[in-house]
């Protein structure tokens, strides 16, 4: 304020008659007892000063241009010269234009000049940055480069400002497809030959520019370390501190967000923040694998040297002497859940939490006083939470799948599963340890982060690989691989005689998976993928079809799965929203297959697939809605109207519950604003229930199959 007290003691006030400080004048001014005078004060001080500018005012008013019209004018012409010199003042001059232009950054008429002082200034002052972090309305109208440091100073304001658009990703149209597709990753041509079994899908690079959330991201990080550091914090919380004990298609997608986020700005070419990241060579890895369809051996080799600084070989030469090894990643609070176990953990109550704090606090302080950023064992445990996130990214993780199956359909001489009993302690992993490593990790990164979060310096370590997996299961599901395979080779003829012998074997061989599929998801992600993949023999003429012995594999292994989801249904109905992408994609497998006319409503496959395992999923995900009245669609000119009509009421009466939450939460408002079109839809030309005009939850003709317009009692529609 340019406020002076004069002799007599009355308050003066020399600057501009703009803002709250000029309001403050021309009050105190009229207020004073003399009217006129005060005018004519006022008048002479908010003029224009120069001698001329009265007598071209003057002349403008006589043509009929108002005195307020030509000071505007003039006031535009001054900023426009302005803003046009701005780009050539040097850092000195910038910040003097700053502080005499900064009272008036909320006058709209005059923002654009501190704003472009604000864009040219590096680094801005702290305490404007300050002052514009109060300020949510200016802060959007702020340069990008503004913005960014305006978050580097205030993490409570950048987690607001990023938390919707962090939020919205799991919504997006292509985000929700693919986390959902468990085809993703699939080898071409799977084990078997079925036909039209893989959706159409984009590159991930282009997928990664076709995303508003991305885009907006990444251009909050711009070159910034830390803003890119705390979004990526950001990220990882959502995942886990999510009070749900499962996880869900939706979930997982922070996991995805946190590693396209990094390859983005590789995209881009913001090289110094995304190589700080030492997460870059795995997420590299990964991503060249998703695009080749398989994990080659020179990944593997990659994959090897990333992780082998993070085990901890003590522990692991103590637990391969016993039988530690067999359930050595079951998490304590989901039964059959494999655990991440601390590694040499100090027990409950051997240290007070406010012990434990002094000592991180002693160990940071030490840290700091090396020029570190944090204790190598801190930063060792964090990059492990971030690994096993990075692999717990639905599209990876369904290649790790698909890895397994693919070795355990090898030649069985060709991919051992442990190494031989007398090998050294340090002899590497044979190539299934490693990926049941990285699969344990995976679906063991939840817990990992939560244990971090409440204790930074937490002593881990990769798990070793499950004796369970490696020992017991493996063997048992290869068996079954290798059942169908040699009895169904690539382009052997389809006989019959040959397959009906090899049926029973099947059965017996499949339900030996059962104990495990039942207390482990590790197993059921390979035998979730390798059912898909049989179920490509079902894609053919039901005479053809039945006389392939991939498609009796299907059968067998859709009996054992579907026994095993009727005792979670009856156990922990909250897990089976972990089958939802299994869901997802049989749906796809089953119209695919009654398209090409090998199953028809009524038969035995049918009544397995759909009536089996398919009704009991369709409200864990309402993209399962979605697809299971796509089959109806395709399957509904083999049905009466009577069987369409049932299985229609019996879908809206089993996803009554999910439709309301849905309807309440509100679902779809914080979808607008998304790209369209085929790059947003991931390259899925249904584009699911966001783009499809059959959307899960409505009734009537946009939500059931044309002509049936019947209700179920008490269901409600219009939720989407």
């Amino acid at each position: 304020m340019n406020w002076e007290v004069s002799e007599g003691g009355e308050a003066e006030y020399d600057g501009p008659l703009v803002g709250a400080a000029g309001s403050d004048y021309v009050a105190m001014m009229l207020g004073g007892g003399a009217p006129q005078r005060a005018i004519q004060e006022i008048q002479a001080r908010g003029s224009l000063q120069d001698a001329r500018c009265e007598a071209v005012l003057g002349l403008l008013g006589a043509v009929g241009v108002p005195r307020a019209e030509a000071c505007q004018a003039a006031i535009r012409a001054a900023r426009v010269e302005l803003l046009a010199a701005i780009p050539n003042l040097s850092q000195d001059r910038l910040l003097l234009l700053l502080d005499a232009s900064f009272p008036y950054i909320g006058i709209q008429e005059l923002r654009p000049v501190p704003l472009a002082a604000l864009g040219g200034l590096r680094p801005v002052p702290e305490a404007y940055l300050r002052r514009l972090a109060a300020d949510k309305e200016l802060l959007a109208e702020l340069p990008t480069t503004v913005q960014r440091q305006v978050f580097e100073i205030d993490e409570v304001l950048l987690k607001r400002w990023a938390l919707p658009v962090v939020a919205q990703y799991p919504s997006e149209t292509a985000s929700r497809m693919r986390a959902l597709d468990m085809d993703l990753g699939a080898p071409p041509g799977g084990l078997t030959s079925g036909r039209g079994r893989r959706l159409p899908v984009l590159p991930r690079r282009v997928l990664r520019a076709g995303s508003g959330s991305l885009r907006q991201l990444a251009e909050m990080v711009g070159e910034s370390r830390g803003v890119y550091s705390k979004l990526a914090a950001l990220m990882l919380t959502k995942f886990h501190a999510e009070s749900a004990v499962f996880v869900s298609a939706g979930l997982a997608s922070y996991c995805t967000l946190r590693v396209q986020l990094l390859l983005m700005l590789l995209d881009n070419g913001v090289k110094e923040v995304a190589s700080a990241d030492p997460l870059l060579p795995l997420a590299y890895v990964l991503d060249t694998s998703l695009a080749e369809h398989r994990i080659s051996d020179d990944s593997l080799a990659a994959l090897r040297l990333f992780f082998d600084p993070l085990r901890d070989r003590e522990k692991e030469a103590e637990e391969a002497g016993g039988d530690q090894g067999r359930f050595a990643s079951a998490a304590p609070h989901v039964p059959g859940r494999m655990r991440m176990r601390k590694v040499g953990a100090e027990g409950i109550g051997d240290e007070s939490r406010e012990r434990k704090r002094r000592r991180r606090e002693e160990e940071m302080r030490e840290a700091r006083e090396k020029g570190e950023e944090m204790p190598a064992e801190m930063a060792r445990g964090r990059l492990l939470g971030e690994a096993g996130a990075a692999l717990r990214d639905p599209s990876t993780l369904y290649l790790l799948g698909h890895e397994i199956v693919r070795r355990l359909g090898a030649d069985a001489d060709s991919e051992p599963f442990t190494p031989p009993a007398d090998s050294p302690p340090d002899t590497p992993d044979t190539p299934l340890q490693l990926l049941s490593r990285l699969l344990q990790l995976a679906m063991s990164a939840r817990w990992l982060l939560r244990e971090l979060t409440g204790d930074p310096g937490a002593r881990v370590a990769l798990p070793s690989p499950s004796l369970e997996l490696t020992r017991e299961y493996y063997p048992l599901l290869r068996a079954v691989i290798h059942l169908s395979h040699n009895n169904n080779p690539p382009g052997a003829p389809d006989d019959p005689a040959a397959t009906s012998g090899t049926a029973s074997a099947l059965v017996e061989a499949a339900n030996k998976l059962q104990p495990h599929l039942t207390r482990s998801p590790e197993a059921r992600l390979p035998a979730f993928l390798y059912a898909l993949d049989a179920t490509g023999g079902a894609d053919r003429s039901r005479d053809v079809a039945a006389g392939r012995a991939d498609y009796a594999a299907a059968v067998a292994m859709l009996s054992v799965l579907r026994r095993v989801l009727e005792g979670l249904c009856a156990r922990s109905p909250g897990s089976l929203v972990e089958w939802a992408p299994f869901a997802a994609t049989l749906a796809r497998r089953v119209a695919s297959a009654v398209q090409g006319g090998g199953v028809v409503p009524g038969d035995a496959f049918w009544e397995l697939a759909f009536d089996g395992i398919l009704m009991k999923l369709i409200g864990v995900d309402p993209q399962v809605h979605d697809e299971v009245l796509r089959v109806l669609l395709v399957a509904g000119r083999h049905m009466t109207s009577g069987q369409l009509s049932s299985y229609v009421e019996a879908s809206l009466a089993r996803t009554k519950q999910s439709r309301l939450a849905r309807a309440r939460r509100g679902v779809g408002e914080d979808l607008e604003g998304l790209d369209s079109g085929h790059v947003a839809a991931g390259g899925y030309s249904s584009g699911g229930a966001l783009t499809s005009r059959y959307r899960p939850g409505d009734v009537g003709p946009r939500g059931v199959p044309e002509g049936v317009e019947r209700r179920a009692p008490g269901a409600r529609g219009g939720a989407t």
